[in-house]
């Protein structure tokens, strides 16, 4: 059989090797009925018009179906309610022609609106003679993983939110490169042109009033030391003229690299005491 392209990469869920020593074998139906049942993942076998042959126990679990006996069933059935399932006969369809399909991130949905994600692959099988004899697929639930994604990015744009709100600043400094890296909201807030910026980690010194300077670095150079945190306060001479500012910053190790995080916010209405 000519080998037809995949819908991404390679297979490494579904062994080709695997499949195609199990089908030239005398009882290739039988033995790859055997290797589907006791897999340790979601597999299952079907015949060309998709009606389940044999399905492993974690088929089962990952659908909720462990009260009904699938087997003879059509897919199509047992996904009845699915929204999206002309987009899965068309897979079907495919895999039954030859391909080796694969996604590592696709989605089923459900009759109630919800939504399985899976990652998944699907391959042919072929009988003793060479002929496809139906489709074998493998599947991973990654629900809970998408959820958890979905719940960071949220959570990234509502801090994103309340920091261009509050007109927060925040920065990084990497010890071992000296490297100092700020948001926009830093160079917005200190009136830095960012062409400008080098990002070593003496630029913050070369706009920081002289009379702060030495105290801050102090600050900068004990948290370093002891791998703690500080607050503290101080003037900049930005273009427009000398503002005020209040800062936090800590210092985490990362994979045994020392780096520093910071916030920054203007004061210049408040009293700097």
């Amino acid at each position: 059989m000519t080998d037809k392209k995949h819908i991404d990469g390679r297979s490494d869920i579904l062994s080709n090797e695997l499949i195609k020593e199990i089908s030239d074998r005398k009882h290739a139906q039988n033995l790859l009925s055997v290797f589907v049942k006791y897999a340790p993942g979601a597999i299952a076998l079907f015949d060309r018009e998709m009606k389940f042959l044999v399905v492993s126990d974690r088929w089962y679990r990952d659908y909720d179906l462990s009260e009904n006996d699938i087997t003879g069933s059509s897919y199509y059935d047992v996904f009845s309610g699915a929204t999206d399932k002309h987009k899965w006969e068309s897979y079907h369809q495919r895999a039954l022609k030859g391909e080796k399909l694969r996604n590592e991130e696709d989605r089923l949905i459900k009759e109630d609106g919800n939504v399985i994600w899976l990652k998944w692959e699907m391959l042919p099988w072929f009988d003793k003679f060479g002929v496809i004899g139906g489709v074998i697929m493998s599947t991973e639930v990654i629900t809970h993983k998408k959820k958890l994604e979905d719940d960071y990015r949220k959570s990234r744009q509502l801090l994103e939110m309340a920091i261009e709100t509050g007109q927060i600043g925040f920065w990084h400094w990497m010890e071992q490169n000296n490297r100092l890296e700020w948001n926009d909201q830093m160079f917005r807030l200190f009136e830095f042109d960012e062409s400008d910026f080098t990002g070593d980690g003496e630029t913050f010194f070369d706009i920081i009033h002289p009379d702060d300077e030495a105290r801050v670095r102090g600050l900068l150079n004990r948290a370093i030391a002891e791998r703690g945190q500080y607050h503290t306060q101080y003037r900049v001479i930005c273009k427009s003229g000398v503002k005020k500012f209040k800062e936090h910053g800590k210092v985490f190790l990362d994979d045994g690299l020392l780096r520093m995080t910071g916030i920054c916010q203007e004061i210049s209405e408040l009293n700097l005491s």
